[in-house]
Formats: structure tokens, C-alpha cells, sequence
């Protein structure tokens, strides 16, 4: 279930869907929920991988053959003190900041979806397979038991070393919905994972327990900080806020 950066597709969707999925199935058992890291994901995309992946999907062969043009013949170079470096080839990656770039990304990635879905593993409401949200390069793994968490991993692992795209386990976070954290140890290319009571997620801070919670601490405090900043620069200091 991929999600990308169009207007009408907020950051409220994937969290929308993990309520929903916490709601009708979770709440009924304990969840592992993995929020996995991908380094730098829109800067490693593969073009000719991109472009096979877009053959696949009966997109036009002149559609192609423009990104093919485009992206074959890119370059670039450090600015660096008012002075450039050498011009050097660029060999991978989508634009950043590009119209194109997320939705070339989903392409690019949404065969990962396609085989986790098929592996069985993962939550799954009615007919609909919730076992992996995706937001751009942010990806979540909703699974029922840990060594259904620990199978999706793996299949995230091999996928990545067949398209480049590299997992960060210092960065990825674990943590569990509907309990507590369990004993039990999982791993990303050989590295574990340490449990999370609080985790945050596309900016919002989810906190693992019996229910489903949402701690705005942080939020809260920011907007009070920018509040009086604000306040202070119009010089109405008797309504600055307390926190």
C-alpha cells in the first residue's frame, strides 16, 4: 500500500489505516510493528531497473524513452566556497524535490509490496492486506507474531540486495501494539533491533501498549515555543504562554 507526496494524499492515510488496522485486528492480539529506515532510497533507485520495472507496467515506450533521455544524460558537481568541482555522471537516483521522483520511487518499490503480500505474512483487515504501509522512502511491517515480522524482514533484506536499496537497522524502529514488548530478538542483515515503548512516525510519536496512543508532548511544546516567539517579536507579552 504505497503512498506518495500528491496533494490529496496526506500523512494521515498510513496512520488512518494503522488505527483502522489496530481497531479490527489488532486490538484482538498483540502486533509487532517494524518501521524500517531506507538510507537515502530516492538517491540509489536504479534507472534501467526503473525503466524495466516501467516496461512491466505497459507504460509507453515514448514515455520511456523521455526518461531515458533525461536521466542518461545527467551530471553534476560540488559548489563548495563560490567554487565548483569537477562535473561528474550521475548513474543513479531520481530528481529530489522532483514532480515525477515519488511516484517513479512507488514504481521502484512496489514490487516489495507485491511479495509480502504474497508471503502470507502480515496483517490483514477483511480482504485487504495492511502488512506493509509505505510513505514515500518510509516503509511500516504490521505483523502478527514476531517470527512473521522476523520472515518480512528478511524478504525487505533480499529485496534490497537485489535493487539497492539499503535497510538502516540503527535508524528502523520496533515497538508493539495491543501489548507489551516481548523477549524476543529480531534481526536485519544480522543486526538486531532493540524494542521501542515510543516511536515516531511520519512526525507523529506512537506509544506501545494495550491501546492505541498518540503522545503529543512534543508537539505541544513546539507550538507553544514558536506561540511566544511569535509574541514576543509583536510585543503582546501579556498573552505569552506558560509551558
Amino acid at each position: 500500500m504505497p503512498y506518495q507526496f500528491a496533494r490529496l494524499c496526506k500523512t494521515v492515510q498510513p496512520l488512518t489505516c494503522l488505527d483502522h488496522a489496530y481497531c479490527t485486528d489488532v486490538r484482538l492480539r498483540p502486533s509487532s510493528i517494524m518501521f524500517l529506515d531506507a538510507s537515502k532510497a530516492f538517491d540509489k533507485v536504479l534507472h534501467y531497473g526503473l525503466f524495466v520495472k516501467l516496461l512491466k507496467r505497459n507504460v509507453s515506450v515514448g514515455c520511456i524513452h523521455l526518461l531515458v533521455n533525461w536521466y542518461s544524460d545527467l551530471t553534476s558537481c560540488v559548489l563548495w566556497n563560490n567554487c565548483f568541482g569537477d562535473v561528474y555522471k550521475v548513474e543513479c537516483g531520481v530528481r529530489q524535490g522532483g514532480i515525477l521522483s515519488p511516484i517513479l520511487f512507488a514504481i521502484y518499490i512496489d514490487d516489495l509490496i507485491k511479495e509480502l503480500r504474497l508471503a502470507g505474512f502480515g496483517v490483514c483487515v477483511g480482504a485487504h492486506y495492511m502488512g506493509s504501509m509505505l510513505y514515500a522512502d518510509d516503509v511500516a511491517l504490521l505483523a502478527g507474531s514476531c517470527s512473521g515480522l522476523q520472515k518480512m524482514l528478511d524478504i525487505c533484506t533480499q529485496y534490497g540486495y537485489k535493487w539497492d536499496i539499503t535497510f538502516n537497522p540503527s535508524k528502523s524502529q520496533l515497538l508493539t501494539l495491543g501489548g507489551s514488548n516481548p523477549p524476543v530478538r529480531l534481526m536485519l542483515a544480522d543486526r538486531p533491533f532493540v524494542w521501542r515503548n515510543n516511536v515516531k512516525y511520519l512526525g507523529v510519536h506512537l506509544v506501545s501498549g494495550k491501546n492505541f496512543k498518540i503522545d503529543v508532548t512534543s508537539a505541544k511544546l513546539k507550538y507553544h515555543g514558536c506561540f511566544n516567539s511569535i509574541l514576543s517579536v509583536i510585543g503582546n507579552s501579556r498573552m505569552k504562554l506558560h509551558v
